[in-house]
């Protein structure tokens, strides 16, 4: 059986410096985030408000955006700009 192991890495910049995540627990992080979403879909009561929530899909679409494109950095405002 060939296992294929993949490093989630998020690199975050801003005017004050930069810093790099390595995250150890993809499994719960993604878990809680889908039970948080299925919560939304019974209740009709959101967890987050509306603009931290395009906030939140804005840094996974940008970190796709780079594994898809080789590591190239991916700035918020690219993303945001298209929405």
């Amino acid at each position: 059986m060939n296992k294929k192991i993949y490093l989630a890495m998020l690199g975050m910049i801003e005017t004050k410096g930069q810093i790099a995540v390595a995250p150890r627990d993809t499994y719960n992080a993604f878990r809680s985030q889908l039970l948080t979403f299925i919560e939304f879909l019974r209740t009709g009561q959101r967890q987050y408000p509306f603009d931290e929530a395009i906030e939140l899909m804005s840094v996974i679409i940008a970190g796709i955006r780079s594994h898809e494109q080789g590591g190239r950095v991916v700035r918020l405002v690219e993303v945001l700009s298209k929405l």
